[in-house]
C-alpha cells in the first residue's frame, strides 16, 4: 500500500515575466504527474 500526502506549492508570478511562463509550464507538467500537487498561483 501507499501512502499519498498533499503538497502546496506557492507560486508567485508577474504577467510580463518570461521566466514565469517557463514555470508555469513545468508546473503544469508536475501537477499531471501527481494528482495530490496543489499550486497556488498568486500575482505579483
Amino acid at each position: 500500500m501507499t501512502k499519498s500526502f498533499a503538497m502546496k506549492v506557492e507560486f508567485y508570478r508577474t504577467f510580463l515575466c518570461p521566466r514565469c511562463l517557463l514555470v508555469a509550464r513545468e508546473l503544469k507538467r508536475l501537477r499531471r504527474e501527481f494528482p495530490h500537487l496543489e499550486i497556488e498561483t498568486i500575482e505579483v
